[in-house]
């Protein structure tokens, strides 16, 4: 079931990604929107991933990829200019046959508007477990 945040302009939330440290991390970012979107994923030290978005066509996408160094792994979404954002996301983990989970995914979609399309912000990253 998905989760849902609203925030007022200026606003923004840091989100547990529930990612442990050695996992290897992809980030796929793009907007459809007027407003400029900024995603900033980090553990409290600097960031790994630090963007910001303004553009109401969807490509080129921005993507990033990081190793996780610590389990304390959050991502923060704001949105400066809009008087109210509404973010909805899910979580899914992917476990081998085995049962352990090897891969793990959490989805946001962003509206920072009233048409209620939820095409304003598309991120999704995912992590793995192990490389190659």
């Amino acid at each position: 079931m998905a989760e849902k945040i609203s925030l007022k302009a200026g606003d923004s939330r840091k989100i547990a990604l529930e990612i442990p440290a050695g996992w290897y991390v992809g980030v796929f970012f793009t907007t459809q929107a007027a407003y400029e979107w900024r995603v900033v994923i980090g553990d409290g030290g600097s960031p790994y991933f630090d963007h910001k978005r303004k553009s109401t066509d969807p490509n080129p996408p921005i993507y990033g990829f990081f190793y996780a160094l610590s389990n304390n792994l959050t991502v923060e979404i704001s949105v400066s200019q809009s008087p109210l954002i509404r973010l909805h996301y899910e979580r899914m983990n992917v476990s081998a046959d085995s049962g352990e989970v090897v891969a793990k995914t959490i989805t946001f979609a962003g509206e920072d508007s009233t048409d209620q399309d939820y095409n304003d912000l598309s991120l999704s990253i995912t992590a793995w477990k192990k490389r190659g």
